[in-house]
């Protein structure tokens, strides 16, 4: 297995780098309330324009995206706000492919200690989830004592490969709550088909949109090849 330090530690050449973000197009996984990605030509060559011009409208939790603390706490940060270093730099993807609904505490024994980022591979992606555009109300999440374990372990920002890492339709978001009061930032419809289990570097950049309760990110996994 891989130390984080080996991730960092390879010449830019001979990493492998896995794109784990999921493309914006008509058929992106959406929220079922949310309106589908629209991605429109407004301009174009054919049409005699001289140039082509794409315009796009979609939530800003379609696809791959994060949350902002303000989606879910009143005095919450926005997205802006957010520290980037903690959206970079070295992740354990632990692999819990067994796992088809609820992520308990126990299911977490894997985690290395000091572990910042955490991302976990379910049974979500052998479902392929992430690769339809039919919205599931079954999907793998974290129950809220796997939450608090979490919150209690000084992680700092938690990946699931599905839209939310909290189950469809609580009375209360108690999961996003407990994560977001303890300063960790959930990044949702990661689509880790190709992402090993083990230590990467993650490369998590959201678009910097002013006052925003989430933003789309490109993900990028990478570590030394061989």
């Amino acid at each position: 297995m891989r130390s984080t330090e080996s991730l960092l530690q390879a010449p830019s050449a001979s990493f492998v780098y896995v794109d784990a973000t999921v493309p914006l197009r008509g058929v992106t996984p959406v929220w079922e309330t949310d309106p589908p990605v629209l991605v429109e030509r407004v301009a174009s060559f054919e049409a005699g324009d001289s140039c082509n011009i794409t315009h796009i409208s979609f939530s800003v939790h379609a696809g791959t995206h994060l949350d902002a603390p303000c989606h879910f706490l009143t005095e919450g940060a926005a997205v802006e706000q957010l520290p980037l270093e903690v959206l970079c730099g070295a992740a354990y993807v632990l692999n819990l492919e067994t796992v088809t609904g609820a992520v308990e505490p126990a299911n977490l024994e894997g985690v290395p200690e000091h572990c910042e980022r955490l991302v976990l591979r379910t049974a979500n992606t052998s479902r392929a989830l992430m690769r339809s555009p039919e919205f599931t109300r079954d999907y793998a999440h974290l129950s809220p004592e796997a939450a608090k374990w979490i919150a209690s372990r000084g992680i700092r920002l938690v990946g699931i490969d599905y839209l939310s890492v909290e189950r469809f339709g609580p009375p209360e978001p108690v999961v996003h709550r407990t994560l977001l009061r303890a300063g960790i930032i959930p990044v949702e419809g990661l689509d880790l088909t190709d992402v090993e289990p083990g230590w990467w570097e993650l490369i998590c950049l959201p678009l910097r949109i002013t006052g925003s309760d989430g933003s789309p990110v490109r993900a990028v996994f990478r570590r030394p090849a061989g």
